[in-house]
Order: structure tokens, then sequence, then C-alpha cells
């Protein structure tokens, strides 16, 4: 047995394990070039992403980590998605995967990741740090919606194309609408820009308005799902959504962040209906500057209570939030906690899809400030 990251050459045995594993997994045929074509690049940047256990010089299981550095505004938050969790199904219950887990979990710490991200079995993932956080706003939008509520006043004059790979200036502009956004993970260049777009075999749309581009949105293959849409301005977000319903003359859900407080609360004018999810497991590796990030994020879209909560977080270390007429945000700290928390509670109190009363009692300030608004757009899964 040998355990070594992955090289251009394990390309195809890698792909092979993939789509054997998740085929069977899913119940249906996967093809990861198609799933994932921004991580399924033939090279050794790529590949040794990748941390591959060999028997007899064969792949046998296979766990992914991959850099996602992102912006919370100003703050530079280094995320990474742990994925691509497999094992050969004539090699399961041999502990393989714990072996992979473990040394994926050593090299987030050892490249000093502030947190890292995991889709998958809560109970599997629960026991390395990772734990089901976050919320993700789901608006469905039907036909009628737009006809009857105040979505009727938009849309006029738009225009939807599918955005080609060749397409640059399409491919530009939405690159940079993306990276406007108060929260935005790393897409380097217009190709990367494309194979995120495209990822889970999304088709990606420009929208344009009197022929001037205001947004663009992806579409899932059933055509039922936006995964992500982004406009010049709030006007032209809804002229974006009417214009999807237009273009599909059928319902369609489209999902929010958190912080995107002007649009969730145009949107909860309109939507037949909505739902509140989390997005992915998180394992949240720096506390004080994750919190200091998401909690300046907050306060950018609303006022948040004065005071502070003091949080002793076992097998991490002791936090302070503060807000005050001088600003925001998270540092360590040194004496007699109000709360001590095992690590799973601490996310779920700070990042959780429910109030913190669902953890422990809470002070004022806490439930005026929590949780914070921790979000994720789905296409930057891997």
């Amino acid at each position: 047995m040998e355990i070594k990251r992955l090289k251009k050459e394990n390309y195809d045995e890698l792909i092979s394990l993939l789509n054997l594993v998740f085929s069977k997994q899913n119940n249906c045929v996967m093809d990861f070039e198609r799933e994932l074509p921004n991580m399924c690049v033939r090279d050794d940047a790529h590949m040794k992403k990748h941390i591959g256990l060999f028997v007899d010089n064969m792949l046998v299981s296979v766990v992914g980590v991959y850099p996602l550095p992102t912006k919370v505004l100003d703050s530079e938050i280094n995320f990474c998605t742990v994925g691509n969790v497999a094992t050969h199904p004539d090699y399961e219950g041999r502990g393989y995967m714990n072996l992979l887990l473990n040394k994926a979990m050593e090299i987030v710490k050892e490249e000093k990741y502030d947190a890292c991200r995991l889709g998958g079995n809560r109970a599997r993932y629960l026991r390395f740090g990772f734990e089901l956080c976050g919320r993700n706003y789901s608006y469905y939008i039907t036909p009628n919606n737009v006809k009857k509520s105040p979505l009727w006043d938009y849309g006029q004059n738009t225009r939807v194309n599918e955005i080609l790979p060749s397409d640059e200036n399409s491919l530009t502009f939405a690159r940079k609408l993306y990276h406007q956004s108060k929260v935005s993970t790393l897409r380097a260049d217009n190709d990367i820009m494309y194979r995120v777009m495209t990822a889970w075999k999304n088709t990606p749309y420009l929208v344009s308005k009197n022929d001037v581009p205001i947004g663009y949105f992806t579409l899932t293959p059933d055509k039922k799902t936006v995964s992500e849409a982004y406009a010049t301005n709030q006007k032209s977000y809804l002229d974006t959504v009417v214009a999807i319903s237009n273009y599909l003359n059928g319902d369609f859900s489209i999902t929010l962040p958190q912080h995107d407080i002007d649009l969730l609360r145009e949107m909860n004018k309109c939507a037949e209906y909505m739902s509140i999810q989390t997005p992915s497991n998180f394992n949240i590796v720096n506390f004080e500057k994750v919190v200091d990030a998401y909690i300046k994020l907050k306060a950018s879209y609303t006022r948040l209570a004065h005071g502070c909560v003091t949080v002793d977080i076992k097998e991490y270390g002791k936090i302070k939030i503060f807000a005050n007429e001088d600003g925001c945000g998270c540092v360590s700290f040194d004496g007699e906690c109000d709360f001590e928390l095992l690590k799973s509670d601490a996310t779920r109190f700070i990042f959780g899809m429910h109030d913190p009363v669902s953890v422990i009692e809470p002070s004022l300030f806490v439930k005026a400030n929590l949780p914070l608004p921790l979000s994720w757009n789905t296409q930057n899964r891997v």
C-alpha cells in the first residue's frame, strides 16, 4: 500500500475510478470530464490536488483537496474543497478512506487553509471537523409570478443567448460581474470562468436588454434550476429573472446568498414559495479570520447591535466577537469566556442555519447579530 499525490499519468485511472464509484453511488452514469471540467485537466498541476492510495500499483482510493481562494468584501479567505472521496467497491471496508481523509486534513493545516467545505453525508464527515451550516435562499418562480407580481414590470426588451467558449466578450463581462459581488471565489481567466459555469453539465447564458449586456446565469440540464445568476444592479437582476422565465416558459428555481438582502427583499414579494437550505458541510480552521470577515459582511447590509461575546472553542481556542461604534470583528481572547462549546457546536452557533438558541441560550448581542451570513455558490464545489 502506498499513499501519494497523483500526477498527470494517473489521469485516466482517476477518472475511471470516480466514474465507477459515483455511478454506482448515484445510480446513474457519471461523466466527470463533463461534470467537473475545471478539475479534469491532464497535467500535474491539477492532478497533484488528489491524494491516491495504491495497492499493487493500482489506484483504489482517492480524495481531493482543491484550493478555492475567496474574497469576502476586502478580506481574502483561503478556502478549499475536500471532495471526490471515492474507494473502489472491491476495496471498501479496509479503512482506506479514513487514512486519506486524515491525510487531507493534515494538508489543510499544512497549507494554511482558513476553512474548507465538503458535500456528502454529515454523519460520515462530522468526525473530520465538518458541520452543516450556512444558508442559501431558494426561490421558486412560475410564469404566473411574473404576470401577477411586481416582476411584471421587468424584462422588457431582453434577450437570452448561450455563452460559447469562444465568446471572449461575454466571458469577460460575466467574469467581471461575478468578481464584483460581495463574495467571490477566484476565477482567474475566461477559460476557468467557462469551466466553472459549465460544471455539473450546466449551460451559461448572457442576458441583454436593448442589446446591452446586463447579466448572466447558468442553467442545469433539466432547465429547472438556475445554479448562479449575477447582474449589473438590482433592476437588472429582476430583468434577468423575467428574461429566464420568458426563455423557459416554465417553472424554475433560483438561489440567492444570505447577504444579498436587497434582492432577497424583492424576491420575497414575487416567488411562489421559498426555502432556506444549508449549502454544504464546513470546517472552520481559522475562526478569528473567517468570523471577522463574515461579521464585517453582515455589517455591510444591516446595523449590528453593540456588545461582544466570548467563546472557548474546544480543540481550537478562545475568540471574541464584537461590534461597537468603531466597527466590528473577531479577535483571539485570553480570559474567562461566556460559553464553552465543542467545535461543531461553535460552528453552528456562529454560522448555523438556525438561530443560536438552537445551540445554547444566547445573550441579546448574540440574538441580534448571529448567525453570520455564510453562503456558498454551488458552482464553486471544485
